[in-house]
């Protein structure tokens, strides 16, 4: 049979770092489908209107001979991701596994245990000079997030977070691992296997079933969560950073008015699909648009061509904030529509308003390094601080790991503590905001007043502004957790820089 119309796109062509758009483009310009030689031949669908309808269609098109042109080195070792490479009735199944760890609506997810994992990144950098923002913060926030989630054993994340990468995305050799797959598995089945032997409250423990012969399972579950939950979501957090700092006066708007960081949200994930593309497998001889897919033939959905389909999207290419996203395949679509959706973006608009109520401008030191369209590689920053200053870095707590650095917070604005403070205490007992109280020490040189702000629980104290002689002087945190002063001018009505 001769497949018309034809295409040439290689979904490991490294032109698509640089010109994924306009690759895109020249396949939409033969068709919404066309047809690829590249590995083995596949059809590749840029149309916006049909991948949704393929993506949809689990009887017609499987997911369970692989959803990755090429294969993964997973699926190449017969091992099938969990629940993304399965059809009904185990993929029903195996969603109600992921959405015990990942939460099915957005009340399931700990958004206090996330903010947390974000103001102790935001308080590790080094504000001092410029900050890496990707590879700092946006790379190992879901990361740290996910394996809280999980239970999974802390000692294990740097080698998971390298082996994954290595693994799914840019393929990079890993110095001493010549088969980064079988590591990935190794760890998980070695998770699943320490929580069958002395089960814990977590989820790992819930998949492992300790005391049947679900090993198998869980390993797989373990990985598809694991690699599922963290890259995507640092990819996404990357190109939104990335977004809000190059858009012109997109980072005052949103400071300005937080409720938009949804908006900002949406739309980035749209222009920077974070996972581009899956494939599907035709079960029989199928119509797709004007072209006839035979039974066994893969079909690669390219979600991120779809997502700027001129057809759906007007200026498609441009950054708007006022679109309607109800469409967008940035999650996917259909029964594998994205499992982790609500933590995804909850840990997306957390960190966007962290980082922004952090700062009063953020400026780029350099040029953005992209590893791919949708994968800041290196996003270094100068942040100008004017609300917020962290007293106290993560690492130096005390033997309890909370109640130290709070208690040493207060200590630097003042022995006595405002009404309402509480050191040391949970999450639900924060420190009251606005609570102003005489400072008049030497550790802010005598200063008016000292403004201190909400404390949560994870080794985290805010010291906000002081106020001196009519200027608001903003505590800097230096090294790792000495304290300068910024200035600013209270008239100026603007940021300004810190001095």
């Amino acid at each position: 049979m001769t497949h018309e119309p034809r295409c040439a796109f290689d979904s490991t062509d490294p032109e698509l770092s640089d010109r994924d758009q306009e690759i895109y483009e020249a396949v939409r310009s033969a068709g919404p489908a066309a047809w690829s030689a590249s590995h083995d031949g596949h059809w590749v669908v840029t149309g916006h209107e049909l991948c949704r309808a393929v993506a949809a269609d689990q009887p017609g098109f499987s997911s369970a001979r692989g959803v990755h042109v090429p294969p993964t080195g997973l699926y190449e070792r017969g091992v099938r991701i969990f629940a993304l490479e399965y059809d009904q009735p185990e993929h029903r199944r195996h969603r109600q596994l992921l959405r015990q760890a990942v939460g099915d609506r957005p009340a399931r997810v700990p958004e206090p245990m996330i903010r947390g994992h974000v103001r102790r990144l935001l308080g590790a950098l080094d504000w001092t000079g410029p900050v890496d923002l990707v590879n700092d913060f946006a790379n190992p926030l879901p990361l740290d997030v996910i394996f809280d989630i999980i239970g999974a054993d802390p000692e294990f994340k740097p080698e998971m977070k390298a082996l994954v990468d290595a693994l799914l995305f840019r393929r990079m050799a890993i110095p001493g691992c010549s088969d980064p797959a079988g590591r990935v598995i190794e760890i998980a089945r070695l998770m699943a296997e320490r929580r069958r032997r002395e089960p814990k409250d977590d989820w790992i423990s819930y998949v492992a079933g300790a005391g049947d012969d679900s090993a198998d399972e869980a390993t797989s579950a373990i990985v598809a969560v694991i690699t599922g939950g963290h890259h995507s979501t640092s990819r996404a957090l990357g190109s939104l950073i990335a977004r809000v700092l190059t858009e012109p006066g997109l980072q005052d708007l949103l400071r300005a008015d937080p409720a938009r960081i949804p908006a900002a949200i949406d739309e980035t994930l749209r222009l920077h699909t974070p996972l581009p593309s899956f494939s599907r497998t035709a079960t029989a001889d199928a119509r797709l648009g004007e072209v006839t897919v035979q039974a066994g033939e893969q079909v690669l959905l390219v979600y991120a061509a779809a997502n700027r389909d001129p057809a759906v999207y007007d200026q498609p290419q441009t950054f708007s904030l006022g679109r309607d996203h109800r469409h967008s395949l940035a999650f996917g679509y259909g029964p594998h529509r994205c499992a982790g959706i609500h933590l995804a973006l909850a840990e997306l608009r957390i960190a966007a308003e962290e980082l922004l109520q952090l700062s009063g401008h953020i400026e780029l030191a350099e040029p953005i390094q992209w590893r791919g369209p949708a994968e800041p590689g290196e996003l270094l920053a100068v942040i100008q601080l004017v609300l917020c200053g962290i007293a106290a870095a993560a690492g130096e707590s005390g033997a309890d790991g909370e109640g130290d650095l709070r208690d040493r917070g207060h200590r630097a604005v003042g022995e006595s503590q405002p009404d309402g403070c509480q050191a040391g205490g949970r999450e639900d007992e924060k420190l009251k905001a606005e609570a102003v109280q005489p400072a008049g020490n030497d550790a802010f040189g005598g200063c008016d007043a000292v403004r201190l702000d909400a404390a949560d629980q994870l080794r985290h104290v805010a010291v906000l502004e002081v106020v001196q002689d009519g200027r608001r002087q903003v505590p800097q945190r230096v090294g790792r957790s000495r304290l300068i002063l910024g200035q600013r001018n209270l008239s100026r009505g603007c940021p300004g820089e810190l001095q």
